[in-house]
């Protein structure tokens, strides 16, 4: 049940971007502004992607406490971190991908 699921965001995926690729050549891209947690997005993409990792390879999150919400687009955002750990998960063959999400300071 859970790669039913898991292959069927990633197929809503696909579609999703074939429709933003057509929208942007419209000129009628939208990018939403809204309030976005970054670990939601992670664990999201985390849990959906850790189907399709081979065993020798781990999927794995450094997350720093209290992390604020952001104003973006969620679903820009999701397809970003998706397309980032989808490569990530193609060109390791084994250890790990540590998905980190922390504040940096102005001089960082």
């Amino acid at each position: 049940l859970h790669l039913i699921k898991t292959s069927g965001l990633r197929l809503s995926g696909l579609v999703n971007d074939i429709l933003d690729a057509a929208s942007a050549k419209r000129g009628s891209f939208v990018i939403k502004r809204e309030a976005v947690l970054l670990t939601d997005i992670a664990d999201n993409v985390c849990d959906v992607l850790h189907a399709i990792c081979p065993r020798s390879v781990a999927i794995r999150q450094e997350v720093q406490d209290r992390i604020p919400h952001i104003e973006g687009d969620s679903n820009r955002l999701n397809q970003v971190l998706t397309n980032l750990v989808s490569n990530a998960i193609k060109f390791t063959e084994q250890g790990q991908i540590v998905v980190s999400i922390r504040m940096l300071s102005d001089a960082e």
